[in-house]
């Protein structure tokens, strides 16, 4: 709909005015003279300018008339009170509208872009845990190789280090005790002390090969059948306990200690064997294979 005299679109809601003479249009309230003026004397405007001679004819009454008019115009002195403070009313809630409207838009795009966001959040969440479990999975496959490197190894704890000792003569004498030959040991040396207390691990390499790896683990077995203290291979003082051990990398030497440490109140075995840690409840139970440290935290909870 367009003002009948500027020819502009009218406002859906707003300054609107409807003449109520012949022309019956739809005017800006600001196209209409003097309407203004009339409102705010609390005059009633029912013509636009065109009309406004039908207005002018109303105002030709006799003074009957106009004394009647008086009177009823001072009692509804109030009714416009009433009527002006309504057009205020009403003015303020088409603007209360209109900014309504607006947050509603503004409410519903950001509305829009935190859906978009939280797809993006869990995208990158997705993302995050499919790279943990891969990152999870290369470190135990590189921890498994550094440990596949070391199968024809064996690591002897507890021997009392003394000046000028014989290693060739104390491997003789471990092989004695335990009933086994020392014909396919390839290497042997004294590591780095990891213990300033206890005297440095013996390192000891079979030949890289099928006889070397069965004589490895014919030593892991016999260590079970046989207990060794070391002035027995020293003809030292000391008589601590000498023992056989695989010899495991660093980071599984930790899953085995944090294993037995906090699975000791719920599963009555944690070993190693072939390097990897194992666990079971009791002789009935069925060993289970401890990866990880996250391995032990679920173990916990069985």
């Amino acid at each position: 709909m367009e003002c009948q005299k500027c020819k502009k679109a009218l406002p859906k809601k707003g300054a609107q005015f409807k003449c109520t003479g012949t022309c019956q249009g739809t005017f800006h309230k600001s196209c209409v003279k003097g309407l203004a003026a009339d409102l705010k004397a609390g005059k009633t405007r029912l013509y636009c300018n065109n009309c406004g001679g039908e207005d002018s004819d109303t105002d030709e009454i006799d003074d009957t008339n106009n004394n009647v008019l008086k009177e009823i115009n001072q009692k509804i002195n109030i009714i416009k009170d009433v009527k002006k403070q309504l057009i205020t009313l009403t003015e303020s809630m088409e603007f209360l509208s209109e900014k309504y409207e607006t947050l509603l838009a503004e409410h519903t795009q950001s509305k829009d872009r935190i859906e978009k966001l939280e797809k993006c959040v869990t995208t990158l969440n997705n993302k995050t845990t499919y790279l943990e479990k891969c990152n999870g999975a290369l470190e135990e496959k590189i921890q498994e190789m550094q440990q596949k490197s070391r199968q024809y190894n064996i690591e002897i704890v507890g021997v009392e280090q003394l000046p000028e000792e014989n290693m060739k003569d104390m491997m003789e004498k471990i092989g004695a005790l335990l009933k086994v030959n020392t014909e396919h040991i390839y290497s042997f040396k004294r590591l780095l002390s990891r213990n300033k207390s206890k005297p440095p691990p013996i390192m000891v390499r079979f030949r890289n090969d099928d006889d070397g790896y069965a004589a490895r683990e014919l030593w892991l077995t016999q260590r079970r059948l046989v207990k060794i203290v070391s002035n027995q291979i020293t003809l030292g003082s000391s008589q601590d306990r000498v023992y056989v051990n695989e010899d495991l990398t660093r980071d599984m030497r930790d899953l085995l200690w944090k294993a037995k440490t906090e699975l000791k109140d719920k599963y009555q075995f944690v070993w190693v064997r072939n390097g990897r840690v194992y666990a079971k409840k009791d002789t009935n139970a069925k060993p289970l294979w401890v990866r990880s440290e996250s391995d032990i935290a679920e173990l916990k909870d069985k």
